[in-house]
């Protein structure tokens, strides 16, 4: 017989030893007690001969899968590794398909310890997939009505009211341009502190120092390991700091910082011209001459046309309340956290004018940082092991 491994300190009684037999009725004998222990192993202490109080495991005492042991320690198999977590996922997966091509070092992006995603070389960035559902429903919002009023009625604006109809398109334009750069910038995001044993100050997560002449407070962020700035945020949804965080929204699938804010103000302002622009010429087409001629309600067109100026009115109200409350905010220059937790505006915050026009046009903070060329931690050397470059 196998002796099973000793638990020396572990608290742990040992499983019951497991012996082998030639034929049955070696087995048959053993059972019934026929047999000297010490003829098939060596003896064991009484302490430990099956049966005794000391030799009856606890209910958690030994693993299950003792129950068919029968070699060394070293043969027990490990526990499967679980698959990492939310953004960890990504980080993963992007590192072994790298390394499942060949390549040893890859871009940072492609390791990035949030939730984001990048595209273009690292020039074009977004946030995490759970938004993908919302999004795409707020580009079928704006381009679906729009066409299908074209198709039903768009010779007839032309015909009507020649200048509405290049309102529609412009301002059907400059939603597009505005929600792309809104969905696809990086919002003000702060890079993480790359000494992931970083620890606060003297133990303490905030701090009083000196800003442009001001005294100011900054927290600590446990997350990204840095003292963030007045008026910064850790966005829970994109796993980021963002500066001047407003909010993050899922509808452009992105967070809105201080590098987006301006934008997507336009955005809101745009849409809601569109929305106008669009019930009015609906109403203009179905008062004109030719359209009476040929109304009826069966008539698809019609329809298509009704339905239109109703989703339009109520898109319009919807989009026309949101830009008001973000006309609100910048007359008060504060943003929408601020507004909703009451809380004072961040003292280093610049003029109104600077954060709906200029902020947009600062330099990212991490544009150079996830275009820089990193070892691939998942690649593997020809011996099969990780290849350390330097």
């Amino acid at each position: 017989g196998i002796s099973p491994p000793t638990l020396i300190g572990s608290g742990m009684a040992p499983p019951a030893r497991m012996e082998r037999f030639d034929t049955a009725q070696e087995e048959e004998a053993f059972a019934e007690h026929k047999v000297d222990m010490t003829a098939v192993g060596p003896p064991l202490p009484e302490a430990e001969v099956e049966g005794s109080p000391a030799a009856t495991p606890a209910p958690d005492a030994a693993p299950a899968e003792w129950a068919e042991y029968a070699g060394p320690a070293s043969d027990i198999p490990a526990p499967p590794p679980q698959p990492p977590k939310g953004a960890e996922a990504h980080v993963s997966e992007a590192a072994e398909l790298a390394a499942r091509q060949g390549k040893s070092v890859i871009p940072a992006y492609a390791t990035w310890p949030s939730k984001n995603r990048f595209y273009c070389w690292g020039n074009i960035m977004t946030g995490p997939k759970e938004d993908d559902h919302l999004r795409a429903a707020t580009w079928s919002l704006l381009i679906i009505p729009l066409l299908l009023f074209m198709l039903a009625a768009g010779p007839d604006l032309v015909r009507e009211l020649k200048p509405l109809f290049y309102v529609v398109w412009v301002s059907f334009g400059l939603s597009v341009v505005s929600l792309i750069i809104t969905a696809y910038t990086d919002p003000g995001i702060v890079p993480r502190n790359a000494d992931v044993n970083a620890q606060p100050e003297n133990g303490l997560h905030s701090r009083r120092v000196e800003a442009d002449g001001i005294s100011v407070v900054e927290m600590w962020c446990t997350t990204c390991r840095i003292y963030r700035p007045p008026g910064c945020t850790h966005c829970r949804d994109c796993d980021n700091c963002v500066l001047d965080w407003d909010h993050h929204c899922p509808f452009v699938g992105n967070c809105i910082g201080r590098r987006n804010y301006g934008v997507f103000t336009f955005f809101l302002g745009s849409v809601s011209i569109l929305t106008v622009a669009m019930v009015a010429a609906c109403a203009v087409v179905t008062m004109g001459p030719e359209w009476k001629q040929y109304y009826s309600p069966s008539r698809v067109a019609t329809m298509g046309v009704s339905a239109i100026l109703l989703l339009s009115l109520l898109f319009g109200l919807v989009i026309g309340c949101f830009t008001c409350f973000h006309i609100t905010l910048i007359l008060s220059n504060v943003t929408t956290k601020e507004w909703c937790k009451a809380k004072e505006r961040s003292q280093l915050r610049k003029n109104r004018v600077y954060r709906l026009l200029c902020a947009c046009f600062e330099p990212s903070m991490i544009s150079d940082k996830v275009r820089e060329t990193i070892p691939n931690p998942a690649f593997r050397g020809p011996g099969g092991g990780y290849t350390e470059l330097l």
